[in-house]
């Protein structure tokens, strides 16, 4: 995509000829046009996981998440099954219908939701 605006030293690099933003300027100025909130989450966790930004250069990015689970929503999601399993009890019928509905209307599925559903499963079928 081409943009035109007036970018500080510090957010732009150079790839080849062509003048380019930093991956944290990148991700803020896609918060801020409201991109999807799926393709938001999954472009923030790559570039954390590369090492290309740092958690606290995120902040706008994990405010624009928010109402959507916030950055690290799988996380979450996983967390949340594992404290339920170590209480002794399983998780419920209607959580893991939800999850695996939200897995099929992703699209591109985050590995940890993958994990987190398949067990899940595994611990129903026990």
């Amino acid at each position: 995509m081409l943009h035109y605006g007036n970018v500080p030293n510090r957010d732009r690099a150079w790839a080849g000829p062509a003048p380019i933003t930093s991956p944290r300027r990148t991700l803020v100025d896609c918060a801020k046009d409201q991109v999807s909130p799926d393709l938001l989450r999954q472009a923030a966790q790559q570039a954390l996981r590369r090492g290309l930004v740092t958690k606290p250069d995120l902040h706008d990015v994990e405010v624009a998440l928010e109402p959507f689970g916030g950055l690290d929503h799988a996380d979450q999601a996983k967390r949340r099954a594992q404290a339920v399993r170590a209480k002794g009890k399983s998780v419920p019928r209607f959580a893991v219908r939800r999850v695996q509905g939200r897995v099929r209307s992703l699209g591109k599925l985050d590995r940890d939701i993958v994990d987190a559903v398949r067990e899940v499963r595994r611990d129903r079928a026990r």
